[in-house]
């Protein structure tokens, strides 16, 4: 996390960083100094990011007051610090997709390699469409499955193509109906996706 300081706010300086720790969890940290190197009328502060809780936005809202405001003249500025979740192998599942069937087929399958987030109900299929394009199913408590918008494969005139939808997960098996569109030019249409998880 950088904030741009001038060297006109140097003596103000310490009141601003204690600031931004009184707003932080004690795993993230900031120096209790900055200084300048020659010549120099700005700098950074940098920000240690230690064992946060994942999938949570920590916001900071950062009050300059009249004289530090920055050189774009904004006196107060939000700052997320994220922690990504993390994912563990589930093995290998099935997909049975509409959207990629050859014509006169109602789906064409392949195998895929099936990820689970280790803190939430979030699935990921990796290289799912495309290779470089992991797809994730984001499940709640209801067994309601949401695919958020993402890049999802590359058309070769239209570039990426996102995907996003919703569904269910039943038995082990997520069914949704995704929209493959490419943002601002239109869409391919909507179409019944099936992921068989890996069996436990």
């Amino acid at each position: 996390m950088r904030v741009l300081m001038w060297k006109s706010y140097a003596r103000n300086l310490r009141k601003l960083l204690q600031l931004i720790y009184q707003q932080l969890p004690a795993s993230i940290t900031v120096p209790s100094s900055v200084s300048f190197a020659a010549g120099e009328f700005k700098t950074n502060i940098h920000v240690t990011v230690g064992d946060i809780t994942p999938g949570q936005n920590y916001k900071v809202k950062i009050s300059l007051p009249e004289e530090m405001v920055t050189i774009d003249q904004t006196s107060d500025k939000v700052i997320t610090v994220y922690r990504d979740y993390t994912f563990s192998s589930l093995g290998t599942g099935t997909f049975k997709s509409a959207a990629m069937a050859e014509e006169g087929e109602d789906f064409t399958t392949w195998e895929v390699e099936v990820q689970k987030a280790d803190q939430i109900s979030w699935y990921k299929a990796m290289n799912l469409y495309e290779k470089g394009y992991n797809i994730v199913f984001k499940v709640n408590e209801a067994n309601e499955v949401t695919v958020e918008s993402q890049p999802a494969w590359k058309h070769a005139s239209y570039g990426e193509v996102f995907v996003s939808g919703k569904g269910a997960l039943e038995d082990g098996v997520i069914t949704v109906k995704l929209s493959h569109d490419v943002p601002n030019v239109g869409g391919f249409g909507e179409f019944k996706e099936i992921l068989y998880l890996p069996a436990k």
